[in-house]
C-alpha cells in the first residue's frame, strides 16, 4: 500500500495558497469549516483539507476554485469619459 504524505502549511502559507487573508483562515478554522492540526504550539493546515474546502460549494461553507482568480474576462471595464 502506498503511503501518501500531505503537505502542511502555516496560516500564512494556507492563506496565500487559497488567496484569502490569514485572519480569514483563522476565522474559518475557529468556525470549524477548516480542520487544522497543532504541532509544537503552531496550527498547521493540510493541503488536502484546503483543497477540500476550496472544492466545497460556497453555500456549504466552502469557496469554489474559480472564485479565487480575477481574470480579465470578469473585470468590470472602466467607463470612458469625454
Amino acid at each position: 500500500m502506498e503511503e501518501r504524505r500531505d503537505t502542511l502549511m502555516s496560516a500564512s502559507q494556507a492563506a496565500e495558497y487559497l488567496g484569502i487573508s490569514r485572519v480569514r483562515i483563522n476565522q474559518l478554522a475557529g468556525a470549524g469549516k477548516l480542520e487544522r492540526v497543532e504541532v509544537g504550539g503552531y496550527y498547521l493546515y493540510r493541503q488536502s483539507e484546503l483543497d477540500r474546502w476550496r472544492a466545497t460549494p460556497k453555500s456549504l461553507g466552502g469557496r469554489p476554485k474559480e472564485d479565487l482568480k480575477v481574470t480579465m474576462e470578469n473585470r468590470t471595464p472602466a467607463l470612458a469619459t469625454s
